[in-house]
């Protein structure tokens, strides 16, 4: 090994190989190594030589390390070891991946003295393999799981490929098309526009729509995008989504915009409309009107075009602020107010009147469909000069304004705002706040509201005076109930700034309207707990038809969800009560008549039937006006079902006995039976004297279906599903007729298949006589279809027996006529006889 280490050509070549070398000795030992560990690992020479195999975990992972001493020791034994792949980590700590080749060196009496391996970083390689097969595992994913139906075509448009959601969209098996030109899943009319051609000639098409047809021949609307790759395998993958109901509801929207500005052209305040694009859509004739701008002069233009008229120039304005923070609406207007993402404003516009201006109350929102998405906006404006004046007026006669605040109904406190808004000092108190506060102002002039109201910063209106103070923009404060030591009550304010110092508050006193609205709250409560007690479905009805209340019987016996459901309906509006005149009923009540309905065919908000009769009670409230009323409900539907079923029953029953003939009366039965349980087919068997069993009748439809060699009418073994029924008198209701344990187990050869059996047996005084079965109901048999057959088996029993008897007395009679007529016969003769013997006595006489 010195020898080597020693040479020269042995140097230039190590050093100069572009991957890691490598010199061990033949105990495993690191002799040299190359320069490109530094800089491929990062490690230094001395670092490594002088170090075993083994040593080297942590630079090599451990399975690493095992499998190179494993493939050195092999070598060693004179194995020939292929490349083989090991998990390094650099000096950094990246992982990376090398190829080892081993090479044996040996000395002049040919002994292994080492070898000299040669690591090849493959690093780059097995990422890009990972990352091929990564995206080729995205792809087939991608196929596999995308909700749109994509098909892989090659440059002519021959279908290469498809995934199951295109089969599910067109409705064809992969054989019917793969091979095919995709033309023919495009509809004639966008043949005849070149799309196709466009489709497999353009590098990219997005969301291009496009109609298409289904095998079944069906229209549908598609949306389709396309990439076209131009590499060997040079092909086109199209993705399709059926955007058939979002185009119908772009229609619907343009259908229901066209009849908003139809809505809008008739409003008497001055309104337009921009679109999501910011573009004016809608101008009625009250802005055409206030502004002199004719509708065609600026529809579709930008919608800063519609603030020239009011300001002379093209300018942001109140519907451009719809999305701005309140500080931003306060710098543009004089008063502004937001309330749920709906702004008002007043503002002077001095391009009005022919240039004279005009005060102006503006209203500005969002128009937004039922997803919630904005699809525009709209403004309306309304000329307030005269109030203006009026306002105006109103500040120089304070006077007036006094005697207004003496004499006026609602409470008005007047107070005075110092030290930055720190304190504020009551300033007056009218009489009626006097009244409502229970104190008199004399006690209560100058001193601190705080000292007076304890409760007010508790209340949260505190906090209000000072805002309009600061703002000087009005506020109402919203009912909510103020209390303290001394008083409590419902207040209801309007507060107003006056002067630089100065706020009004306007209120009025609103306990006795809680007191009452948590009266009526309170009976509406005992109302629901009244009719949730009742087990019969019952709900309450307003006069105007909509639903207040309904109970949990009817939620569970209409299977309804949700209360909400029903309470967005109207019970007048339903065809269907108007229809069934439940809405007459009702209206009667409402006129304060107790109404019991007959018999109705009540439909329920989510479109279950049932047939009910109805008790209808009003709801008065102290005035004696009907308000309400309560609609009981009692179910008959089982009744009515029993008694038409009764009464198709006696119908067959009127009919067999008008029947002169048996064999009429068996085929009618049978006939009744099969149809009367929806079976597919169905027989009358009777037992003969001999115990076998005679097929008396049999439907249509199960002895055409009979491919039997033979069709034999007379069964003479009886052991088997239908003969048990005759042999142990009673009935057999399977679902599985081939595993019942009276069945046989299989069908003789052509007879139809069967899926469901019943068989009930027929007696007469307790005696089996014969049976009807039945087979194939779809869904098969349940308890009550026994129950059925076997009250028709009664009845038959008895009906046969009647013929029976009827048919032996015809006979009887019969013999009777014929004996009668023998005998007569004979007595005529012997009349005629002893008629001779006297004229022949006579004669010999």
């Amino acid at each position: 090994m010195s020898q080597i280490l020693d040479s020269k050509i042995y140097h230039q070549a190590f050093d100069a190989s572009s991957d890691i070398l490598v010199l061990l000795d033949n105990k495993n030992n690191i002799i040299d190594i190359n320069d490109k560990l530094l800089i491929i690992g990062g490690y230094k020479k001395e670092e490594i030589i002088g170090r075993n195999i083994s040593s080297l975990v942590g630079i090599f992972t451990v399975k690493s390390v095992a499998l190179m001493l494993k493939n050195f020791a092999q070598r060693m034994l004179g194995k020939k070891i292929k490349p083989y792949q090991v998990e390094a980590k650099t000096k950094d700590g990246k992982h990376r991946f090398f190829e080892i080749n081993a090479q044996i060196i040996k000395d002049q009496n040919n002994e292994n003295k080492g070898e000299i391996v040669s690591v090849h970083d493959v690093t780059d390689l097995i990422n890009k393999e990972k990352e091929i097969t990564i995206a080729k595992e995205y792809f087939e994913a991608l196929i596999k799981t995308a909700p749109d139906g994509i098909m892989i075509t090659d440059s002519e448009g021959i279908i290469k490929k498809v995934d199951d959601r295109f089969l599910e969209q067109f409705g064809y098996q992969e054989s019917d098309i793969i091979g095919k030109n995709f033309q023919f899943i495009v509809c004639k009319k966008d043949k005849n526009n070149s799309i196709c051609n466009e489709i497999l000639t353009s590098k990219v098409i997005r969301k291009k729509i496009i109609n298409l047809k289904r095998k079944d021949g069906t229209d549908f609307i598609g949306e389709l995008s396309s990439s076209k790759i131009d590499n060997i395998i040079k092909s086109v993958i199209i993705i399709i989504r059926d955007v058939t109901d979002r185009q119908r509801a772009v229609e619907q929207r343009k259908k229901a915009n066209q009849e908003l500005i139809n809505i809008i052209e008739f409003l008497p305040d001055a309104t337009f409309i921009i679109d999501e694009n910011k573009k004016i859509v809608a101008w009625n004739k009250a802005i055409e009107k206030m502004t002199g701008v004719n509708k065609k002069d600026i529809l579709g233009k930008e919608h800063l075009q519609a603030s020239v008229p009011f300001y002379g120039i093209a300018r942001p304005y109140l519907i451009d602020l719809l999305d701005k923070d309140d500080k931003t609406l306060a710098e543009k207007y004089k008063y502004v107010k937001k309330v749920d993402n709906v702004l008002t404003a007043e503002v002077f516009t001095p391009k009005l009147n022919h240039g004279k201006g005009a005060w102006v109350w503006v209203k500005a929102s969002m128009l937004k469909n039922s997803e919630g998405k904005i699809f525009g906006a709209i403004e309306s404006i309304r000329d307030i000069s005269e109030r203006k004046k009026a306002e105006l007026a109103l500040e120089k006669n304070r006077k007036r304004f006094y005697e207004l605040f003496q004499n006026i109904g609602d409470a008005v406190a007047i107070y005075t705002v110092i030290n930055d808004g720190k304190d504020i000092i009551i300033k007056d108190f009218n009489p009626a706040a006097e009244k409502v506060e229970k104190v008199k102002k004399e006690e209560i002039i100058g001193k601190n509201v705080l000292d007076v109201f304890p409760g007010v910063k508790e209340f949260g209106i505190f906090d209000i005076f000072k805002k309009v103070w600061k703002t000087g923009k009005a506020e109402h404060f919203p009912l909510g109930q103020y209390k303290d030591k001394r008083i409590i009550g419902w207040r209801e304010n309007y507060i107003y700034k006056i002067t630089n110092n100065e706020i009004v508050a306007v209120y009025s006193d609103k306990t006795k309207e809680k007191q009452a609205e948590e009266k009526l709250k309170n009976h509406s409560i005992f109302l629901q707990q009244l009719i949730d007690q009742s087990p019969q479905p019952t709900f309450v009805i307003d006069a105007l038809g909509n639903w207040t209340m309904v109970n949990n019987a009817m939620l569970n016996f209409y299977k309804i969800p949700s209360k909400r459901i029903i309470m967005k309906t109207n019970f007048f509006e339903n065809p269907a009560n108007i229809k069934n005149g439940t809405t007459k009923y009702v209206k009667e009540a409402l006129k304060g008549k107790i109404i019991e309905t007959p018999v109705i065919k009540f439909i329920s908000p989510r479109g279950i039937k049932t047939i009910t009769k109805n008790k209808i009670f009003p709801i008065l409230n102290k005035e004696g006006k009907v308000t309400n009323v309560v609609i009981m409900q009692q179910d008959v539907s089982s009744f009515v079902k029993k008694e038409e079923k009764l009464e198709k029953i006696n119908d067959l029953f009127a009919q067999v006995l008008r029947t002169e003939k048996l064999q009429q009366v068996y085929d009618l039965i049978q006939n009744f039976a099969v149809k009367y349980l929806q079976s597919e087919f169905g027989f009358i068997g009777i037992k003969t004297k001999e115990n076998w069993m005679q097929i008396v009748s049999i439907s249509r439809p199960g002895w055409d279906k009979c491919n039997m060699k033979v069709k034999d009418m007379l069964f003479k073994d009886l052991k088997n599903t239908f003969g048990a029924i005759i042999a142990e008198g009673k009935p057999i209701l399977s679902n599985s007729p081939l595993k019942h344990p009276k069945s046989k187990g299989k069908l003789p050869a052509g007879h139809p298949p069967l899926t469901s059996f019943l068989g009930v047996p027929i007696k007469v005084a307790g005696e089996t006589i014969g049976n009807i079965c039945v087979a194939n109901k779809k869904g098969g048999y349940k308890d009550y279809d026994q129950q059925l057959l076997e009250n028709l088996s009664y009845n038959i029993g008895g009906l046969l027996e009647l013929y029976k008897t009827r048919d032996s007395l015809n006979s009887q009679n019969k013999e009777l006529e014929r004996f009668n007529r023998l005998m007569i016969g004979r007595e005529l003769k012997m009349i005629e006889l002893k008629e001779k013997i006297k004229e022949m006595e006579k004669s010999n006489q």
